[in-house]
């Protein structure tokens, strides 16, 4: 089993925010760029904050991203730490108890 895909369609209010952010900045970015190369000025200074701030959107969703898959495998190293055959968690509590109902069968 690998590490699932995230699914876009379930963002979190942040996520969502940051994506909203992000596509404003694009498209204004884009639009600032378009409108000087047809008025044959140079980039507006507005641009190079405008890639600042994409570049800052885009390294803020790969930390978050990044976060999200350690909470993952730490999901999945707990899981197997519950469940696992031979060491789990539940295995070794089964047993436990298991043993506790013996010690008191036949009035013992």
């Amino acid at each position: 089993m690998g590490i699932p895909v995230r699914e876009t369609s379930f963002l979190t209010p942040y996520e969502g925010s940051l994506a909203k952010k992000l596509a404003q900045a694009v498209e204004l970015s884009a639009s600032l760029r378009k409108w000087a190369n047809a008025s044959g000025n140079d980039s507006p200074s507005e641009e190079s904050v405008l890639l600042a701030l994409i570049q800052r959107i885009e390294l803020t969703n790969q930390q978050f991203d990044e976060q999200w898959y350690r909470y993952w495998e730490v999901c999945e190293k707990r899981t197997q730490l519950t469940y696992d055959a031979e060491c789990g968690i539940k295995p070794i509590n089964e047993r436990l108890w298991e043993d506790t109902g013996y010690q008191f069968k036949g009035g013992r």
